[in-house]
């Protein structure tokens, strides 16, 4: 599944909605030398934001490539929101993937010489 950017201003600022299936899901703007991604429209929570020293007035990219730079940014910054997002499994809202909020249990065995003679928990 792809998040679909849609130009919704090419002069100063330049902004963007972002959609996924039809559903919006982000607010991309660029004003003042400030980009920031809103999630999931405007007035939303904010979940990137990059400011750009020394030109206070930027409100376009300057290349192609800094544009793509950016846009890739503001797609992984919604979709860590998505993510974090979804009920684990024990019904928290936990990052998906976050294995510091699982506690797992190590399991070693004891040998004596090469035969197993237990199991520790």
């Amino acid at each position: 599944m792809k998040i679909k950017l849609i130009e919704t201003c090419d002069a100063c600022p330049e902004q963007y909605d972002a959609f996924i299936l039809g559903k919006q899901v982000g607010y991309l703007r660029l004003r003042s030398g400030v980009f920031t991604v809103h999630f999931p429209d405007y007035g939303g929570e904010l979940v990137y934001r990059k400011v750009f020293e020394g030109d206070g007035w930027l409100g376009r990219f300057d290349t192609e490539r800094q544009r793509a730079h950016y846009l890739a940014k503001a797609r992984e910054a919604i979709w860590s929101k998505i993510l974090s997002s979804i009920p684990a499994p024990d019904g928290t809202t936990s990052p998906v993937g976050n294995r510091t909020s699982r506690k797992r249990k190590r399991r070693r065995s004891v040998r004596s010489g090469s035969k197993i003679i237990g199991r520790l928990e």
